[in-house]
């Protein structure tokens, strides 16, 4: 029998029955910001470091997304009933692009209700702190340096707006829900072992956070600070990598994909070592000539990957707002831009990423015209 079309009565009947299931994990997912934004309001507030206590209530508010968002993953993984509803619907005439936007709504709808009903507080606690004391000027002098190679060096003045910054330090929090979100609908459909499953992302997640603290100050930090500009060929082609992953990981058939997921894995454990390399080992070369073959990679890896962390935005959006990425070329008229602020690697890219993966998925499943359960 071949599956065709979408039921969206079915799936405004899913959307309303996981919200009444549902139920008690949305109220305790909203205690945590409660409790988070309350606890910021209430301590004595110093008009001097006001903006040290909202960087911490904001790193408190994006590990609380991470951590609630995952937790529920694994509880829904866990969940026996789960497959025996989908099962129950197998013998509707529906597509596999139905199946996957069931499965995204169990998965996902509860920890997005929890980051759109906590968003509020978010902006109680703006009005609360308004603009602080240290951050009156909208204008910043910034240190930079001619694009056209003289090494001509000025002071400017940059515009450092304190409402762009936080809107994007709000997406950022939305952000800290979608991405484990993205990764365990990835790993949903690399893995169909339901512990194996769960070990992957909770061991993704703790290894992705050693690797950025590892080489941040590396290879990202140093993104928006060297001078000399890099060749926007990896940056371009590492990006293209990372939307053409989710789509081949529901495109291709469950051979295809166990040979894509050893793939990335021997990719990620190579790249997860990089930083850990280091120069001038006693007559050995081998370090050195893997970073120098790398180039600019491991650059534009840096770049992308260090972007998923939340608190490196955060924290890049409130001090570091005049920073930009350096695009080495100097032909003038063409479509690569010279520089690349720092609002969007560490603002645009992360809620961006999400959605470009998640259709990616959605396109992939759709294509593949076959049955959702194999």
């Amino acid at each position: 029998m071949v599956r065709t079309g979408i039921s969206w009565e079915l799936i405004g009947w899913r959307i309303r029955y996981t919200l009444a299931r549902q139920q008690t994990a949305l109220l305790l997912g909203l205690v945590g910001p409660t409790l988070i934004i309350g606890w910021t309001i209430f301590m004595p507030l110093n008009l001097l470091t006001v903006q040290e206590s909202l960087r911490h209530a904001l790193y408190l508010l994006a590990a609380w997304y991470i951590l609630f968002t995952e937790v529920y993953v694994l509880i829904v993984w866990l969940r026996p009933r789960q497959q025996r509803d989908e099962e129950q619907l197998e013998h509707l005439p529906l597509s596999a692009t139905q199946f996957f936007i069931h499965r995204f709504i169990d998965v996902a709808l509860i920890p997005i209700a929890v980051a759109i009903l906590s968003l509020p507080l978010f902006l109680v606690l703006l009005v609360y702190v308004g603009v602080p004391y240290t951050m009156r000027h909208e204008l910043s002098y910034t240190l930079r340096v001619d694009d056209t190679g003289s090494g001509y060096i000025t002071w400017a003045r940059l515009p450092t707006p304190w409402g762009w910054r936080m809107f994007f330090v709000g997406l950022n929090l939305i952000s800290a829900t979608f991405l484990p979100l993205m990764l365990a609908m990835l790993l949903e459909r690399l893995i169909s072992w339901t512990p194996a499953r769960a070990i992957m992302l909770l061991g993704l997640t703790a290894a992705t956070y050693f690797v950025i603290k590892r080489a941040v100050y590396e290879y990202f930090y140093v993104c928006y600070r060297q001078t000399r500009g890099y060749n926007p060929v990896p940056f371009v082609l590492v990006f293209l990598l990372l939307l053409l992953i989710p789509f081949l990981i529901s495109w291709l058939t469950p051979r295809g994909r166990i040979a894509l997921g050893v793939a990335l894995a021997v990719l990620i454990g190579a790249l997860a070592l990089l930083p850990y390399l280091q120069h001038g080992l006693p007559g050995q070369r081998t370090t050195a000539t893997i970073r120098d073959a790398l180039g600019d990679t491991r650059y534009a890896l840096g770049y992308y990957i260090c972007h998923f962390s939340p608190k490196e935005n955060i924290s890049l959006l409130l001090y570091s707002y005049t920073s930009s990425v350096l695009i080495d070329n100097h032909r003038k008229g063409d479509l690569i831009p010279r520089r690349v602020s720092v609002w969007v690697g560490a603002g645009l890219y992360p809620p961006l990423i999400c959605v470009l993966a998640f259709t990616g998925m959605l396109a992939g499943t759709t294509l593949r015209r076959r049955q959702p359960l194999e």
